[in-house]
């Protein structure tokens, strides 16, 4: 059930509350938005979801372009996660891209951390926060492209360009939220293990 946790009567845990209460009306207002859209999404009805005012999402944001530019940060610091930990990850450019790949699928599709935004209205940002998220995504995609291009040098990636095989990838993963329903009848781990068998069954060198 969508509720925001209650308020601590404890000062020492309110920053933590909030922090946990912040995050209850990203991932709300992040399925909403994949659902309806931005424009389609008033904050009243992320507020009628969570069972709250309107005025208590003021405590948080400061409007619905904020709501939507911190909906997209959160969104990225899961992927930041994946990138990190694939990197940490030893072997092949293709043990890393897997690690990232189940990473990202897991983080974005649990219920404690999911569902993040599907990146697709970044022109109803403002100016200055539409460059933060590109620049964000820019440094992204380096980072994924990276995986592949130590692949493609070690041989266990077979592509003749890896930005096209970085934008596919991505593409196909940013894509999962927008149809991917937490507690539906496909788990996480079925969505990972079929993007996982699509990439190494279609750039993974032969074993």
């Amino acid at each position: 059930m969508n509720s925001l946790p209650p308020p601590s009567p404890s000062p020492f845990d309110r920053s933590e509350q909030r922090r946990l209460r912040s995050i209850k009306i990203l991932q709300v207002a992040a399925e909403m938005f994949n659902k309806k859209g931005f424009g389609g999404t008033s904050l009243e009805d992320v507020a009628a979801e969570l069972k709250i005012s309107k005025a208590s999402i003021y405590n948080y944001f400061e409007n619905k372009q904020s709501l939507l530019f911190h909906v997209y940060l959160r969104a990225f610091e899961l992927t930041a996660i994946a990138s990190e930990r694939a990197e940490q990850q030893e072997g092949s450019g293709l043990d890393r891209l897997v690690t990232f790949i189940t990473t990202q699928v897991e983080l974005m599709l649990d219920p404690d951390h999911g569902p993040v935004a599907v990146l697709s209205e970044t022109s109803s940002l403002t100016p200055e926060d539409r460059q933060t998220i590109q620049a964000m995504a820019r440094r992204q995609d380096e980072r994924v492209r990276a995986f592949i291009e130590q692949g493609m040098r070690d041989g266990s990636i077979r592509a003749e360009n890896a930005t096209r095989v970085e934008f596919l990838i991505m593409g196909m993963l940013n894509w999962i939220p927008k149809w991917f329903h937490i507690g539906g009848e496909w788990t996480k781990n079925d969505i990972s293990a079929s993007v996982v068998q699509m990439i190494v069954h279609g750039i993974g060198a032969p074993q």
